[in-house]
């Protein structure tokens, strides 16, 4: 397991609508929020950071990230049973 993980992205409002809609079947949810950078995790952790890029970079180039689910319920849940 990994102890955190930071992306880059364009439009950190965006990202937040995708990543509180993917968190939510696997029991994660928002645990830090400020101008420039968000976090997520369970009961208060602090595991997956987004921060604004600017225009000049692409945002999470060659980045490829898996998340567990650790039961059936949070597969089907995610639409990945």
């Amino acid at each position: 397991m990994f102890d955190h993980l930071s992306l880059g992205v364009r439009d950190l409002e965006a990202a937040a609508q995708f990543y509180d809609a993917l968190f939510a079947p696997l029991g994660h949810s928002k645990t830090w929020s400020k101008e420039n950078e968000l976090a997520y995790g369970r009961d208060g952790t602090r595991l997956f950071w987004l921060y604004p890029t600017n225009g000049d970079r692409i945002a999470g180039l060659g980045a490829h990230i898996a998340f567990r689910a650790t039961s059936e319920k949070e597969r089907s849940l995610s639409g990945r049973a």
